[in-house]
């Protein structure tokens, strides 16, 4: 789960200056966020037994691997350097 929430800053202030590697790296870190809280509410809703909410959770988890899938190359190509991610707990 999330060990902190971003703040304003996170997204404000010198992004004229910002490097193209910077801004890559700003926005890996909020994919990961993204998919990291659609895990954490699978995981919240996981015992809700409605055949809608179930075929929902499958969805996501799905999208989940293709998403992570997804950012390992992209990391690999751009020498990600994480920007805003902490350790989990």
């Amino acid at each position: 789960m999330r060990t902190r929430a971003p703040s304003r800053d996170d997204a404000q202030g010198s992004e004229d200056v910002r490097s193209d590697s910077q801004r890559n790296s700003l926005l890996i870190d909020l994919v990961y966020e993204l998919l990291d809280a659609h895990s954490d509410t699978v995981d919240l809703a996981s015992e809700i037994n409605d055949p809608d909410w179930l075929a929902h959770t499958e969805y996501v988890r799905a999208l989940q691997r293709r998403g992570r899938e997804i950012l390992a190359v992209s990391v690999r190509e751009v020498g990600y350097a994480p920007a805003l991610r902490t350790p989990t707990e």
